[in-house]
Formats: C-alpha cells, sequence, structure tokens
C-alpha cells in the first residue's frame, strides 16, 4: 500500500532526524529555541491586551518603571499585596529597554514571559538529557514547547512562564541529585545544589512560593517512599540556602512594605492571605473535583493519546528511580492543588506538564531505562475520536470568528482545514509508523491551531477589543483632547492600561463633575449609565458637554455582550479639522 510505504518512509527519516538533532547538546539547544520562537512569537506583538490578570501586571510594572518605587508594586488604587517583584522587574526592564513609546504597549510587558517559557523548554532538556537520554529529553521537551497552557501563557504578561523555568530548574537538579545518586562526581553534584537553591530563590522571587511547595511535595514524596533523604545531603546546602534567601529576599521586603502601606484592602480573609503565599493572586475559583487531573491531561493537547501507555510503562517501571521521582513529581502537587487550590488550572497545572511530557517521550523513543519502545495500540474509536477533536478545533476557530460579525478570508479557511487535516494524519498514520511519528502530524496541528486562534483569529481591528476601540477614538485627537479621560460604565483595565493609567474610571452621575475639573477631556459614558449622566446634565448651571461621537465594541472575554458608548466633550470645541473623529466614530442617530 502506497500510503504504508510513505509514512514508514517517513518514521524512519524522523527517527534519523531525531538522532542527527541530538548528536550535539549545542544543536539540540539552538534547534529548541528556534522552536519556542515559531510556536510561541505568534500573537505576542499584535494580539491585544486579553487577560485582566496580565494587564494588572503590566499597569504594575509600568507604575513600578514611572514613579521609580521599585519595591512596592502599585495599582491606580494603591499598593498591592502579594504582587511579586521579580516578574514586574523584568516586565519594567523589557518596557524600558524598548523606550517610552512602548510603555503603553502589551508586548513589551509579554517579552519576560516569551523568556520563561523557551528557558522552561531548554532546561528540561539539558536538566534531563544526563538522565533518560538526549533523545527522549529532547521529545519531552518538544512536547512541552507544544503544551495547550504553555502555548497561552508565552503569550500574556504573567509570573506562570517564569516561574515555569525556575520550576524545572529546580526539579531537574534535584532529578539528578536522585536519580544519580551514586554516580554523580563531588563537583557535580554541588552544582546541582546550588542550581536547586539559585533557581528556588528565583522561583519565589518570580512568584512566590508555588516553586518550594513543588519541591517540597517532591521531597515529601520522595521521603515516604524511600523512608531516607541521604541522597539530598551535602556540604553545598547551606552556601545554597543563603543565596536562595538573597535572591529571594526582595519579595517578602516588598510584602511587609506593602502591608504597612494604608492603600490595601484591609479586610483580606485567612485563606487569601494564605492564597496568595502559595500563588501571586487571591482567585475565588472552585472546580470539580478531579479537575486538575484532567486539565494536566488536556495540557498535553498533541500527545494525549499517549498518556495511558505512559501510565501504564511506567509503573511495569515503577521500581526504577526515575519512574519513583516523575510520581513524586506529579502526584502529591497535584493533590495538593485539588485539596486546596482557588485558582484555575491555567495558572497552576503547568508545574507538573514537564513530568508527563518526560513519561510521554520515555514511551515513544529509544533511552537507556525502558529500551527501544513497542508499538502503542489506539482502538479504532480513539482514532475516530481524535479526527473529530481536529475537526472541532479547526471549526471552532471559524466559527469564533464568525460569531462577530469578522469576515473568512482564504488565509483562515487554510489555517483551518491544515489542523484538521494533520489530526487526521495522525489517527491514519497510527498502524503504520511508530507513535512518534504519527504523533509528529498532531503536534503540527496544535502548532497551526495556537497560530491560528491566538495570532489570526479576532484581529486587533475587530469589534471583540471595546478597549482598543476607545483607545484609538482618544489616539486620534489626542492632541485636541489631552486630559485624561473619562470612562464611565466600563472598568476593564485593559481601557486603563491603553488610556493611560491616569485614566479615570466612575459613574455616569460624576462624569459631569469630573469633565468640569478636567474640561480639554473626552468622556465615554456606556449606554447603561447614560440615563444618570443625563440626569446630572439637566440639575447642572454649567456648560452642558457635546456629544461628539460613538463607538461600540463586543466585550467578548468577560461580560459577553455588546457596550455602546457616547463620547462626549466640553464646549467650545476645538475648531481644528485635526480635532474632528473619524467618520467611523460618528454618531448615527
Amino acid at each position: 500500500m502506497l500510503a504504508g510505504r510513505l509514512l514508514t518512509s517517513y518514521d524512519e527519516k524522523l527517527s534519523r532526524w531525531l538522532a542527527w538533532s541530538t548528536e550535539s547538546r549545542s544543536r539540540a539547544s539552538i534547534l529548541l529555541i528556534l522552536l519556542c520562537l515559531v510556536l510561541f512569537v505568534p500573537g505576542v506583538f499584535s494580539r491585544p491586551p486579553v487577560d485582566r490578570t496580565e494587564v494588572r501586571y503590566a499597569i504594575s510594572a509600568r507604575i513600578m518603571l514611572e514613579t521609580g518605587d521599585w519595591l512596592v508594586p502599585r495599582d491606580q488604587k494603591g499598593a498591592e499585596v502579594g504582587r511579586p517583584v521579580g516578574i514586574l522587574w523584568l516586565q519594567a526592564l523589557s518596557a524600558k529597554l524598548f523606550g517610552p513609546e512602548t510603555h503603553d504597549a502589551i508586548w513589551a510587558y509579554r517579552l519576560p514571559s516569551l523568556l520563561g517559557a523557551t528557558l522552561a523548554v531548554l532546561f528540561l532538556f539539558l536538566g534531563m538529557r544526563s538522565i533518560v537520554g538526549d533523545q527522549t529529553a529532547f521529545c519531552a521537551s518538544v512536547l512541552v514547547a507544544h503544551s495547550l497552557f504553555l502555548a497561552i501563557q508565552a503569550r500574556l504578561a504573567l509570573p506562570q512562564a517564569g516561574a515555569l523555568a525556575a520550576a524545572v530548574a529546580v526539579q531537574t537538579s534535584l532529578a539528578r541529585l536522585y536519580v544519580g545518586r551514586d554516580r554523580l562526581s563531588s563537583s557535580c553534584r554541588n552544582r546541582a545544589v546550588l542550581f536547586f537553591w539559585i533557581a528556588l530563590g528565583a522561583g519565589i522571587l518570580l512568584n512566590s512560593f508555588i516553586v518550594p511547595i513543588l519541591a517540597a511535595a517532591t521531597l515529601l514524596a520522595l521521603f515516604i517512599q524511600d523512608r531516607s533523604l541521604n541522597w539530598f545531603g551535602g556540604p553545598s546546602h547551606l552556601l545554597g540556602l543563603l543565596l536562595a534567601i538573597l535572591i529571594a529576599l526582595p519579595w517578602p521586603l516588598s510584602f511587609w512594605l506593602s502591608i504597612a502601606d494604608p492603600t490595601p484592602d484591609p479586610v483580606l480573609s485567612l485563606v487569601a492571605w494564605l492564597s496568595l503565599i502559595a500563588d501571586s493572586q487571591s482567585m475565588n475559583y472552585r472546580a470539580f473535583p478531579g479537575s486538575y487531573i484532567l486539565m494536566a491531561w488536556v495540557g498535553l493537547l498533541p500527545c494525549i493519546l499517549l498518556v495511558w501507555a505512559s501510565c501504564q510503562l511506567a509503573w511495569q517501571n515503577r521500581d526504577k528511580l526515575v519512574v519513583r521521582f516523575l510520581a513524586a513529581w506529579f502526584v502529591p502537587y497535584i493533590a495538593v492543588l485539588e485539596i486546596i487550590s482557588n485558582k484555575p488550572p491555567l495558572y497552576m497545572v503547568q508545574y507538573v506538564l514537564p513530568a508527563l511530557a518526560v513519561a510521554v517521550a520515555m514511551r515513544i523513543t529509544d533511552n537507556p531505562l525502558t529500551g527501544t519502545p513497542t508499538p502503542v495500540p489506539a482502538p479504532l474509536w480513539s482514532r475516530i475520536a481524535w479526527i473529530l477533536l481536529g475537526i472541532f478545533l479547526g471549526s471552532a476557530a471559524l466559527g469564533l470568528h464568525m460569531s462577530v460579525g469578522e469576515p473568512l478570508s482564504a488565509q483562515l479557511v487554510i489555517a483551518a482545514a491544515a489542523v484538521m487535516i494533520l489530526f487526521t494524519a495522525t489517527a491514519v498514520a497510527w498502524p503504520y509508523c511508530s507513535p512518534l511519528a504519527s504523533t509528529s502530524f498532531s503536534l503540527a496541528g496544535a502548532a497551526v491551531a495556537y497560530w491560528l486562534v491566538i495570532a489570526i483569529i479576532l484581529p486587533p481591528s475587530s469589534p471583540v477589543w471595546p478597549s482598543v476601540r476607545l483607545a484609538e477614538v482618544r489616539d486620534a485627537v489626542r492632541s485636541c483632547y489631552p486630559e485624561p479621560p473619562i470612562i464611565a460604565g466600563y472598568s476593564e483595565p485593559s481601557a486603563v492600561f491603553l488610556m493611560g493609567i491616569e485614566t479615570t474610571i466612575t459613574t455616569g452621575s460624576r462624569v459631569l463633575d469630573q469633565l468640569n475639573a478636567t474640561p480639554r477631556a473626552l468622556a465615554f459614558i456606556e449606554l447603561k449609565h447614560r440615563a444618570e449622566f443625563l440626569d446630572a446634565l439637566r440639575e447642572s448651571d454649567s456648560k452642558k458637554p457635546v456629544r461628539v461621537g460613538c463607538v461600540s465594541g463586543r466585550n467578548a472575554f468577560s461580560s459577553r455582550r455588546w457596550q455602546h458608548f457616547e463620547i462626549y466633550a466640553k464646549p467650545p470645541l476645538p475648531s481644528d479639522p485635526a480635532c474632528t473623529l473619524p467618520v467611523r466614530y460618528q454618531c448615527l442617530d
């Protein structure tokens, strides 16, 4: 059969390419860095502010940069208790590196996440290659790079990607100490210990105590298994601990100064305080039992067909030190999340994905621990389900684009079709070639899907970005209305970030007072607050503001409804033609 021969040939070429890629550490590292850039860069520069939390981090970094206060994170209201200063330093320095004109560009604050995601992938390869072999470590790093969660976090101005890099460095250092306990030289052991502590301190600085919690849970699980932690001992720990304290010290200092500041909300509950210790933000997320286990599985989206077979292999080799370590990395941390976490899996589950990826890579590559991989059975029903998943991913992307009235382009249709074809290719190829070769089609399909959804679907010109529309209006006539804008009925942080941290968020009844105080400002009033504004207007003796334009947008990521704004300005209106709003922002009634 021609298809079978072609797939067999592809399998052989892929095996040769994998061997060539891992012939040297430098070549493999360069290839992984290039892969990360291809996977993560699309969307970093083009996508407007999406996540509310990333905007809050960017605002804090921007205030830190502009005020010069590098120890107390702040937003418009005052000090932000618990927000880690490490990631804010990186974001502020990134924006400073590219100059003042980038201070209101969200991409400048996303670059540390891009760097952190790339380092997480690279650290996994460098840390595990001596334990599971170059090809298996390389394959595991490729799987992590294609992870659904990392695809998101690498493009958002959040601490998670940077903290993941620190977590991978910590865990792989522990793995080297545990698995190589009898063969590590004294110098190698000292380096691993120091790297462990340095990465632990960096993890605290970047995202509070989540990395130490992961490491402590792993050590506890290993102690329960072995009844000993003698392998973890050594004289280098004292120096390493001192280095970790020195690196992490700015975060507790910042925490203390933030508490001493009179502006934070004093009514933080005990649960919220404990939550801030475990991660840099308190949320009221409530998940059903087992949701974190499920999302850890979903997080390895391109290779989830291999997870069960990988678990079987791990069970068969449960006496091997590396398998015991991977179990200690995954099981206790997931148990902690299931019991106490109040944060969505997007913020928490990624720290165990490298352990799963290594287990999967051991199942599909030749390595010194489990030997040559055997075929992985994939029942017909699972392959049909995989084909349907690819069809769903491609169709959902197009449906999302069309649901907000955006026209389809040939580029979008081709990309969506490619996702469907590549996922189908995995199901078709499975009986004819190795699991590694068949899964490679899904890896490519996932890469196209991420590019399609994150970089192409819903372009910046789409009405799903109300904050972008408001900022465009303000920028078009900024020279005529230079004072900070006023917004009533819309409190998205992205609007504050794009229009300036001096932006006033208020209610319709108070807009007139704000306009009287800043007569060279534009006021954006959401229609639900229009009645309050008109009531205040009727009772006022001052000059009546004039409606100068209208703008609409669909807030698809929070309220999920269309929001319509009327734009008002105080008379006399500037006579300069440059002060007239573009036609698309003229009111139709």
